[in-house]
């Protein structure tokens, strides 16, 4: 990899003129969306809210990694503790965005 960017250094650089402003627009986008639909919660309530599932994903049971809304942000779901659940890094990336869920995604979500 390291040897692909010095050989396509001006290449990257090119991508990044054209994607960057394109993503910083996306993410203040985002944020704005974000501290429009939050429910404030402190810190405590969210560490209550993790161990009430034991700390392990609630899709698959490993240990968990990240916060997953169960609604997402994106299909209008709201950044509140009721909405927030523990997740490992594999299946928070698997859900993604994806919105109802049916238990059938939940198993392909799970799956190895």
């Amino acid at each position: 990899m390291a040897a692909w960017r010095a050989a396509n250094r001006d290449r990257i650089t090119a991508y990044n003129r054209v994607y960057e402003p394109r993503m910083r627009e996306q993410v203040k986008k985002r944020q704005s969306i974000v501290r429009s639909r939050t429910v404030p919660f402190t810190i405590e309530q969210l560490q209550s809210r993790i161990s009430y599932f034991g700390g392990r994903c609630w899709i698959c049971g490993d240990a968990a990694e990240h916060i997953d809304h169960v609604k997402p942000i994106k299909a209008g779901g709201w950044h509140m503790l009721s909405n927030l659940r523990p997740a490992c890094a594999l299946c928070n990336r698997r859900k993604s965005s994806l919105w109802p869920i049916k238990d059938s995604d939940l198993e392909l979500i799970r799956a190895r």
